[in-house]
């Protein structure tokens, strides 16, 4: 499995209101094994 290197997300702005984005990826290995999960909650303020 060929590594990767990056990921890239969009949105579309319908309101102006603080939002919590919920993200949750596998760490893996070289070999495509699970080294482990991971979860991230950022709160942001998005302005249209």
């Amino acid at each position: 499995m060929p590594p990767v290197e990056t990921f890239h997300w969009s949105a579309d702005i319908i309101s102006n209101r603080p939002q919590t984005l919920h993200f949750t990826f596998a760490i893996l290995t070289r070999d495509g094994q699970v080294a482990g999960y991971c979860a991230w909650d950022p709160y942001v303020l998005l302005k249209g």
